[in-house]
């Protein structure tokens, strides 16, 4: 029986779970393929000028600005639509491309556009269910693929398809090419112009933009040069408030009971699934005294601490933040050290974790409730969505290749908004602005800003009086000791001349 305040706590985060839902279709990315060639394929999308959105891949994510322009290359039916694309008729039959042996290749003579620029090989292939995307996506891979327009079986519509993103099977990381997802009926009109005619288009991924930028970021609570960029970066993501949705996620993996019983203290004996796995997380410290299991914990307590904590004034226009998110992550390492040698007051320590939580006003019966309850699936889900490595960075869902330093990402995160904020042009136009705003930040958060402008045009103004009436003060102090001095002169002098005429000289 559910009692009134867990039926609170569940609607708290089913609404949660519904912003982020609709923030992040509202900042949903779409890939683009631009056909070139023929121009009857062109005709059929001629509202978007020839265009095709699709989803994209957390595997495999393409680069900042990335092209590829290719020839199309499938191996669906026998043929003429094979010898046109370069497949062995007798490879097809009954077979998924979920394996190298599933199709061969035949060599095709390479060519150029007028431009000079080469053109690549563009596997399209049916994603299927027989295995995982990313598994099509590494043979094709394997076998010179550039690039892989996968055709999604739902049957979904264009727009629905534009909105998916495809996960990572735990190999992603061997993925180096980008992918596409396309709608079943996009992906027949490719398949059926290729029966006759060679189709070349060039997939783009130049940088999206939106009104909110969205920035996925996969790390471990263990990870201290993570946890640097963290501090470094948290005033820029304190000024952009809910212009840039950040949304934290975890490196956690999966192993079996059995096998978790031997890898040491690397998982988390507390939360087990019914499927029989435990969650486990890396070593910070290797011989140290923070394990696996301490990292996994402290994992899913800042997981529960987003999700209770972030907010949005308006999930249609507004991204998710969460200030006692970063206030605590930020925190953590200096109050929770990972060299402490009393258990009570170090890092992965639940006590400790909540004796920091309620120093920054944060409800810790809540995130205990939501740890006891949700944990299993928090973990889980973190687990199932891994990026491509165990740190990564996605702003708008586009990877993100530079070093992660918090002035260049910031610089990332301006180029993704359509019209970049006030506050980006302060953060990054010289030291003086950037901190002429972070002054104006921490010390009249609730001021605007031609009211702090005013603020301190009038300091300036009363320092300069000040500076007036302080130089008068000056003037005239020097001034009454110098007629002092003038008069202690003359007093002395007349002292002098009085013994002289009284002398009997």
């Amino acid at each position: 029986m559910w009692h009134t305040p867990e039926l609170v706590l569940i609607g708290i985060m089913w609404l949660n779970c519904s912003a982020l839902w609709i923030a992040l279709l509202c900042l949903s990315v779409q890939a683009q393929i631009r056909i070139l060639t023929p121009d009857t394929l062109k005709s059929s999308f001629v509202k978007n000028n020839g265009i095709i959105n699709g989803g994209t891949a957390i595997f495999g994510a393409p680069y900042f600005g990335e092209h590829v322009l290719g020839r199309l290359r499938s191996g669906r039916g026998i043929g003429k639509l094979a010898q046109m694309a370069g497949y062995e008729v007798s490879a097809l039959a009954g077979r998924e491309k979920c394996k190298d042996e599933d199709y061969t290749l035949l060599d095709l003579p390479g060519g150029n556009i007028e431009s000079g620029e080469q053109i690549h090989d563009i596997f399209v292939i049916e994603h299927g269910t027989f295995c995982s995307a990313c598994q099509k996506v590494r043979v094709a891979q394997g076998k010179g693929a550039k690039a892989v327009i996968l055709i999604d079986p739902s049957g979904d519509d264009d727009k629905k398809v534009e909105q998916k993103l495809l996960g990572d099977d735990g190999w992603g990381n061997e993925v180096n090419i980008p992918s596409i997802l396309v709608s079943k009926h996009t992906g027949d009109l490719l398949l059926k112009a290729m029966e006759n005619q060679q189709v070349v288009v060039e997939l783009a991924w130049d940088i999206p933009q939106s009104a909110v930028v969205s920035v996925d970021f996969w790390w471990s609570s263990g990870s201290k040069e993570a946890q640097e960029f963290l501090v470094r970066f948290k005033e820029s993501a304190e000024v952009l408030g809910h212009r840039m949705q950040f949304v934290p996620h975890y490196y956690v993996f999966d192993v079996s009971l059995n096998v978790g019983s031997t890898m040491g203290e690397l998982c988390t004996d507390i939360f087990e699934t019914a499927g029989g796995v435990r969650h486990c997380a890396p070593d910070p410290d290797g011989p140290g005294p923070i394990t696996g299991a301490d990292v996994a914990n402290e994992d899913v307590r800042q997981i529960c601490l987003w999700h209770r904590t972030a907010t949005s004034p308006d999930v249609m226009v507004d991204g998710l933040y969460s200030e006692h998110w970063w206030t605590y992550v930020t925190s953590v390492y200096n109050r929770c050290p990972l060299k402490e040698p009393t258990r009570a007051l170090r890092f992965g320590s639940k006590a400790c974790s909540y004796n920091l939580m309620g120093t920054i006003d944060i409800d810790t019966n809540v995130i205990d409730r939501c740890v006891t309850r949700h944990a299993d699936q928090l973990l889980e889900e973190s687990a199932r969505h891994v990026a491509w490595s165990e740190q990564a960075l996605r702003i708008n869902g586009w990877m993100y290749r530079g070093a992660l330093d918090p002035e260049i990402v910031l610089k990332a995160v301006c180029s993704g908004f359509a019209e970049p904020p006030f506050a980006c042009q302060e953060l990054l136009n010289g030291w003086f602005r950037r901190g002429f705003m972070l002054l104006r930040h921490r010390v009249v958060r609730t001021l605007t800003y031609n009211t702090f402008t005013w603020l301190i045009v009038a300091i300036c103004f009363l320092s300069v009086v000040n500076c007036f009436l302080y130089r008068r003060h000056i003037v005239k102090l020097v001034n009454r000791q110098m007629r002092e001095e003038v008069m202690l002169e003359v007093q002395s002098q007349m002292a002098d001349y009085a013994k002289l005429e009284g002398s009997s000289i």
